[in-house]
């Protein structure tokens, strides 16, 4: 039976893309038939590919890997590098503009057109999940103040994810063997996050949200220590939750860092093992392993 990924692992993608998907369907409102009927069948065709995450055999390294993922910021992530890079290319070339269903209209160009008037509108969404509590939870928090490059360690990855699906799905619809590129680009999805997890020196530690680490074992210990002496310095009891709550903001301040830098080497590597595996699907392993290698990886053997 396959691996499945529980509910709560897609929530923060989900309410971020239930905002997107309204506002390309308000884009398409905007657009005279047959432009309007392309658009609103991509829309359809997304929605279809994220429906089955759970189901794709191929996908189940992604999911396992996944799984991980604590950080409901890095869940988000997940599904916009996923749905960005695997779906989109591959919805695209099934209703590539100009042939088959849609010879008529609207032809490629008009279709390119189309396509990249709306690319604004996913790292936008992003930026506004980023301040939503309901979506990434207590880090929302500190993203109120945190600068607006923090916000778009993710959304540059998004939009170059979302200029090479442009270029990925032109390449799917013209392949005869596009089964083929798309198991190497699944292969891809999973690789990027792998890698992604094993460069970091604090996987193993910066994998849970704050939210669930509200008392660290540092922090624990501090706490321990102040609960004991606490009849001795009860009057410096003020002092002591200030210096609580400074070294609670550094420790999430730091966290936060840590999380855009992974998310940030983990959208490099999704973009840049995609285009190898559709590229040159073939040459997707050795490629791989330059960049590994590159990294420092070679040390640490992929997982089965």
């Amino acid at each position: 039976m396959a691996f499945e990924l529980q509910p709560r692992y897609f929530v923060p993608f989900d309410r971020t893309y239930a905002d997107v998907t309204a506002a390309i369907e308000a884009a398409a409102a905007k657009l005279r038939s047959p432009d309007a009927d392309w658009l609103r069948r991509l829309i359809a065709s997304f929605q279809h590919e994220r429906d089955l995450w759970n189901q794709r055999a191929d996908l189940e390294p992604y999911r396992e890997r996944w799984m991980q993922l604590d950080s409901k910021l890095s869940r988000l992530a997940a599904g916009a590098y996923l749905h960005i890079g695997y779906d989109l290319p591959r919805a695209l070339a099934d209703d590539w503009p100009g042939i088959n269903n849609w010879a008529g209209g609207p032809r490629e160009a008009e279709g390119e057109t189309i396509y990249f008037r709306l690319r604004h509108i996913f790292p936008d969404q992003l930026a506004r999940s980023a301040r939503s509590r309901k979506t990434v939870g207590l880090l929302a928090w500190i993203f109120q103040w945190a600068p607006r490059g923090a916000l778009n360690a993710m959304g540059i990855w998004v939009d170059a994810l979302r200029r090479g699906a442009w270029q990925h799905g032109r390449i799917l619809s013209r392949s005869s063997n596009r089964s083929y590129i798309e198991s190497k680009m699944a292969e891809a999805m999973a690789a990027a996050l792998e890698d992604a997890s094993i460069y970091r020196p604090w996987s193993f530690f910066e994998m849970r949200s704050p939210d669930s680490a509200f008392y660290s074992p540092t922090i624990a210990s501090v706490g321990a220590l102040v609960t004991a002496i606490a009849p001795v310095l009860s009057h410096l009891s003020a002092g002591i939750l200030g210096a609580y709550t400074i070294a609670k903001w550094i420790e999430w301040n730091w966290r936060l860092r840590s999380e855009i830098n992974f998310i940030r080497l983990w959208g490099y590597l999704t973009t840049d093992y995609l285009e190898a595996a559709v590229s040159e699907p073939e040459g997707f392993a050795a490629h791989r392993e330059r960049r590994r290698s590159e990294l420092g990886l070679r040390a640490f053997r992929p997982l089965a």
